[in-house]
């Protein structure tokens, strides 16, 4: 057990500083790299030795950002893009198909992609509220592609970004689409909700395989998350305190499968995302409407 105690002040590099851990031969994907916590994140477990691949929607936009990685890193060969939409299910299985096809196992899958906070209601390429799609069937058809590689890691991680807005709002099954009443704030608890269910799902059916899966709030930071939203909130984090538990769910010896984190340390959830009933409820929905 890790004698360190970290706190919201903490930084990701303080995390994999203070805990010792090199990442050296460990292989990542991080969805939603292309800024905010999700590059700070690629930053530091390339500078620690993994080889990082950055799962982002804009191919253009992410080749400065790799060069600065690999940079930073001092290897060329280790950082490393992949074309990912989560919006658009057939782009979760190709970039799925990209890393399998290099026939090496993944040890860190740290699903941070997301949208937040819609104004009005948008549809995705195949038919789902943009938030639940992006932020929940993204990830979970991502996921599902790459247990093989996950599997053969023998011990490897699944780390998802949920967020304290869960307690917004319960999975209305009767109403996952919210054709009534949409307000984009409920639905983005939902898909949050989502993240932890599936989570916990997850590490049910598959910890026996070696996969451990959490789930985490990263804190209220100042990052494109916030593009949809005419709020302004009070940040409480900076992006390098941001990334911390991420981090920690990430590299710790001390994490414990399906559990909830925030600052670094296990939290409660609201009662229905604890629920395991509606765990698996969900988990065979979302196979059911995205076959």
């Amino acid at each position: 057990m890790s004698s360190f105690q970290f706190s919201a002040e903490s930084t990701a590099v303080e995390v994999i500083q203070k805990l010792g851990v090199s990442m050296s031969g460990k292989n990542v994907i991080i969805t939603g790299a292309s800024s905010g916590i999700g590059l700070e994140c690629a930053k530091v477990m390339a500078n620690a030795g993994a080889n990082v691949f950055l799962a982002n929607r804009n191919i253009e936009k992410s080749k400065p950002l790799v060069e600065e990685i690999q940079r930073g890193c001092g290897d060329l060969n280790r950082v490393h893009l992949l074309k990912l939409d989560l919006s658009d299910l057939s782009s979760c299985r190709a970039a799925a198909d990209e890393f399998c096809a290099l026939n090496i196992p993944l040890h860190i899958l740290l699903n941070n992609g997301g949208v937040m906070a819609i104004k009005e209601k948008q549809l995705s390429k195949d038919g789902f509220e943009m938030q639940m799609a992006t932020n929940h069937f993204g990830h979970f058809v991502l996921t599902n592609c790459l247990i093989d590689k996950l599997k053969a890691a023998g011990s490897s991680r699944v780390v998802t970004v949920s967020s304290m807005a869960h307690w917004r709002n319960s999975i209305q099954f009767e109403d996952m689409e919210f054709n009534v009443d949409y307000e984009g704030w409920k639905a983005y608890g939902q898909s949050k909700t989502a993240n932890i269910l599936f989570a916990k799902e997850l590490q049910r059916r598959f910890a026996s395989d070696g996969i451990t899966s959490v789930t985490l709030h990263p804190g209220v930071i100042e990052s494109e998350l916030w593009r949809h939203t005419g709020n302004v909130f009070e940040f409480n984090k900076t992006i390098p305190q941001g990334a911390s538990t991420s981090m920690f769910c990430c590299v710790s010896p001390d994490i414990e499968g399906g559990l909830f984190y925030n600052d670094c340390t296990a939290k409660d959830t609201a009662p229905y995302a604890s629920d395991m009933e509606a765990a698996a409820k969900l988990w065979d929905i979302s196979v059911s409407k995205t076959n």
